[in-house]
């Protein structure tokens, strides 16, 4: 399986189709919410808690873990000068 596809998404991430799902019911659940209470007070107040939330996952998920292996060291042999 290749790395990217062609369009430059990469197939190894499952948040791509959670941010699609999230992207086409936000304006579905503000309409909602709008209809529900007759301003847009809340549907602002989740759509900031749905940011924060989305920020702090993403920042959190970027972040390595401080208990993960250091990365090999790659030494080929042969490659060292000799004296």
């Amino acid at each position: 399986m290749p790395d990217r596809l062609a369009s430059g998404a990469d197939p190894s991430t499952p948040a791509r189709p959670v941010n699609n799902t999230i992207g086409v019911s936000a304006p579905i659940v503000t309409g909602f919410l709008v209809q529900a209470t007759g301003n847009f007070n809340l549907a602002f107040i989740v759509a900031g808690a749905m940011l924060v939330i989305v920020s702090s996952a993403t920042w959190w998920r970027s972040v390595p873990s401080s208990r993960s292996p250091p990365p090999p060291n790659k030494k080929r042999r042969g490659s060292s000068k000799r004296n």
